[in-house]
């Protein structure tokens, strides 16, 4: 098959970077995979490619203007979304909205057609007035108050105002529900990983995960597949989260949440959880995502269940562990 479109990523900072490479280099669809970006993530293939660029630095983006067409890339494939909030947000914050920012005016000058944000699921908010599940109409209602989703709500909208502005230029958002797996480093991953985990008196929600292997596949069709517009990436199944927590050996520290709100802040900042107090509406209620839209439009459906996914995270972590 002849190779139909070459592709740039960026996403060092993201679990998925080098999985979704690896990926598109042994897709026949696909020509060249660069990789631009501060840190090498870049597969051993003669497709594959590497251009050392920071997407924070001023001036930028003619330098990526230049590297993507000296590439001739048809596809960017922006992954800098990071998984979960950092004591050191400064850092992501910058990539997220001057980094994304550089890369957006990059695409215009290299006349790039098509643009790809892979985004989270997290940013509909949880909420006790959820549907059952959420679709890609619904706005975005995480907590304003917190960079880590106000910084990718912000992403969001640079696509959105890119695809306006060039009329020419095909937009693909993916927000992807919580993505578990080798190398990933997300916020339910994190948690559940541990073997205290906390969780709210009165509350179990149902949560929803997908593997590494079906988002980088869900990704790839997607892409392939021409889809404009937002989508969301949805795993198989539901699963309450204490029993998640059950399942993977954990023991759950049941917090009311007027303590959780007062202390969440101070347990976070010296490392006694994972979770910061912004964070306690997704410990109470549910943001399950309907994936019916990427069904239709690129055949994708998740391969590996719920339960699947956790027993796959559990010999994950005693690989781990043993190392």
């Amino acid at each position: 098959m002849k190779a139909q479109f070459n592709v740039a990523l960026t996403g060092s900072v993201s679990g998925l970077a080098r999985p979704l490479a690896e990926a598109l280099c042994d897709d026949p669809r696909c020509g060249r995979v660069l990789v631009v970006d501060a840190e090498p993530s870049v597969p051993e293939h003669p497709k594959a490619a590497f251009d050392a660029l920071d997407l924070t630095q001023p001036s930028v983006d003619e330098r990526v203007a230049r590297s993507l067409r000296r590439g001739a890339v048809d596809v960017v494939i922006h992954g800098s979304c990071s998984d979960a909030p950092d004591r050191a947000q400064a850092l992501a914050h910058e990539l997220e909205t001057a980094g994304t920012a550089n890369l957006l005016r990059a695409c215009a000058r290299a006349n790039v057609r098509r643009l790809v944000l892979a985004s989270h699921s997290f940013l509909y908010g949880a909420h006790a007035d959820n549907p059952q599940l959420l679709d890609e109409t619904r706005p975005l209602r995480a907590p304003a108050d917190l960079p880590f989703f106000a910084d990718k709500v912000g992403m969001e909208a640079l696509f959105a105002r890119h695809a306006e502005e060039h009329p020419g230029a095909s937009v693909l958002v993916l927000r992807l529900c919580p993505v578990v797996g080798e190398g990933t480093d997300g916020l339910l991953g994190r948690m559940l990983g541990r073997f205290l985990v906390p969780a709210i008196a009165g509350f179990n929600p149902p949560i929803q995960l997908i593997h590494q292997g079906d988002a980088v596949r869900a990704i790839a069709l997607l892409v392939g597949s021409g889809a404009e517009g937002v989508f969301n990436v949805a795993g198989k199944g539901v699963m309450p989260l204490l029993t998640a927590i059950h399942l993977l050996g954990g023991v759950p520290v049941v917090i009311p949440s007027p303590v959780f709100s007062a202390l969440g802040g101070a347990l976070f900042s010296f490392h006694v959880t994972s979770v910061p107090r912004e964070m306690a509406p997704y410990l109470m209620f549910p943001f399950l995502v309907d994936g019916r839209k990427a069904r239709e439009a690129a055949g994708f459906s998740a391969r590996l269940s719920i339960r699947e996914v956790l027993e796959e995270f559990y010999r994950t972590q005693l690989r781990r562990h043993f190392a």
